[in-house]
Parts: C-alpha cells; sequence; structure tokens
C-alpha cells in the first residue's frame, strides 16, 4: 500500500447522550486527516442521543439508528458498510489523540517491513479524573487465556474485519473472541508505540 490509506472510523452508541459529542468532536474536528470517512450506529436511543447526532449529520457519512442484537451486531453492521481500507472502532466516550489518523494511515502506507499489517495496536490511556494510567499490550502469546490488547487501540485491514466480523453470539468479550480468531489466523499485529487511546 503506497498511497495514504482511507481509514473509516466506525462509533456505535445507545444512550450516550452525555459523552457522544466528545466523540464525535475528536473524530470529526480533531483528527485533521482528510482521507476518512465516520460512521455511527446508534441502537434506537431515547435520551436525546439523536439530537446531539443530528448536529453533524451533516459530516457523517453513514449514519444508522435503529435495534440491534447487542454490541457485536452494531460493530458488524459499521465494519460492512465502511469503504475505507483501515478500520478502527471507537465506542461512544472514547477518543483519539489529536491527528493519530495521520500517523496510522502512514504507518499502513510505509509498511517497511515487508508483512501485511493486520492490525496495528497501541497504548490505553484511562482517565479518572486528573488521574490516568497507561496500559500497554502484554505478549500476543497469552491470547491463548487473555486479551493482551486494547480494542480502541486498534486499527484493522478492512478485508480482515470483513473475513472475521463479530460472533454475534457473545454479549461480553466479543473483541477477545474476535482477535483470537484472527492470531490463531497468524494475522500480522504490530505494535505502535506513539498510539494510544485516551
Amino acid at each position: 500500500m503506497s498511497a495514504l490509506p482511507k481509514i473509516s472510523i466506525v462509533t456505535i452508541v445507545f444512550n450516550d447522550v452525555t459523552n457522544i459529542e466528545r466523540t464525535i468532536k475528536n473524530v470529526l474536528f480533531e483528527q485533521d486527516y482528510i482521507n476518512k470517512e465516520y460512521i455511527v450506529i446508534d441502537g434506537g436511543s431515547t435520551d436525546g442521543t439523536l439530537e446531539i447526532i443530528e448536529k453533524y449529520r451533516d459530516k457523517i457519512a453513514v449514519f444508522i439508528s435503529e435495534k440491534d442484537r447487542g454490541i457485536s451486531d452494531a460493530f458488524n453492521k459499521g465494519i460492512r458498510r465502511a469503504s475505507g481500507d483501515v478500520i478502527g472502532l471507537i465506542n461512544s466516550g472514547d477518543y483519539y489523540e489529536p491527528n493519530i489518523l495521520e500517523d496510522i494511515a502512514r504507518l499502513f502506507a510505509e509498511n517497511k517491513s515487508g508483512k501485511d499489517f493486520k492490525v496495528v495496536h497501541g497504548r490505553l490511556s484511562l482517565f479518572d479524573r486528573e488521574i490516568s494510567k497507561v496500559y500497554a499490550p502484554k505478549a500476543l502469546e497469552t491470547f491463548v487465556f487473555q486479551m493482551p490488547i486494547w480494542h480502541p487501540t486498534c486499527f484493522v485491514s478492512r478485508n480482515v474485519y470483513v473475513a472475521f466480523q463479530y460472533d454475534l453470539s457473545y454479549k461480553v468479550a466479543m473483541d477477545y473472541e474476535l482477535f483470537s480468531r484472527i492470531y490463531a489466523e497468524k494475522g500480522e499485529f504490530y505494535f505502535w508505540i506513539k498510539q494510544s487511546l485516551i
């Protein structure tokens, strides 16, 4: 991949009027990368979330609001509608470091390892008021008994997400189950230390 890839960002949300706007603003306005599309999948919110989303509707490429079969179903809806070469999934209330998409695009485009990256992942920062903690991924070999990476930091080749998809039978730990399958199939994981979710 030589040209900078198109990146699709998918946000899923259900009744999160307090936090959805922070995530939307981060993706639309704190990421200067031009070749991106934003997809918002809502589970049929009734708490004012839809009114917040509507404020930015003209900048959202795909917006769906309907009842779904859970988180896995919502993720899959977004993935199926994404047209980017690379997909990032970011839940309502989460956000990326400013301009991280530019770095991710260059990482995929200027890959000098000779390997086809399937999953690029990084460190995760969690904030509790003024206190934050940074979590680094663990060794990939530990997939056999734990989730060693942080799914909100992952950027995945679109063809991988489309091929694997989330298993709708999982109501929790759906990210662990999916990435375990990718790893078992010898998917190429790449840890990029600069990238983190804040």
